[in-house]
């Protein structure tokens, strides 16, 4: 791969220090990642070698993207793409990589419908009848 020089630590500032950059530079220790507050930086692409930019880093989406040769993800997408993980297996690697810095994205709660199923009874408190009014017989 290409060699690009090791930054300073008041070159880069805190770039270095987001869990994007940390999971490169594992791969790529000679790897500069770009300083700035973009929401879209211009960086060289590690994964293959090349005189000019051609990737673009996001630390606010936390995901990279190469327009040359093709790789791009998310944290838990460069895993699985490059060391042909499982979604699970991908995850545990990345707090093994990463350690405390790395912060899944919460899953949603599950919905809770309001739409009765075929032969279920109405419940107290629903929209037809109020709240704190007694559902009809007939509507059970």
């Amino acid at each position: 791969m290409g060699a690009h020089p090791v930054p300073a630590a008041n070159e880069v500032g805190c770039a270095s220090d987001e869990p994007i950059a940390t999971l490169i530079r594992h791969w790529f220790p000679l790897w500069t990642p770009p300083a700035g507050n973009a929401r879209w930086l211009k960086t060289r692409c590690p994964f293959h070698d090349e005189a000019h930019a051609s990737a673009s880093i996001s630390y606010e989406y936390q995901a990279f993207r190469c327009h040359g040769c093709g790789v791009k993800g998310d944290i838990i997408g460069l895993i699985r793409e490059r060391e042909e993980l499982a979604f699970g297996a991908a995850q545990r690697r990345a707090e093994e990589i990463l350690g405390g810095s790395y912060k899944p994205v919460p899953r949603e709660s599950a919905r809770v419908t309001r739409r009765r199923a075929f032969g279920e009874p109405r419940t107290v408190g629903s929209e037809r009848a109020g709240p704190g009014r007694q559902v009809p017989p007939w509507l059970r």
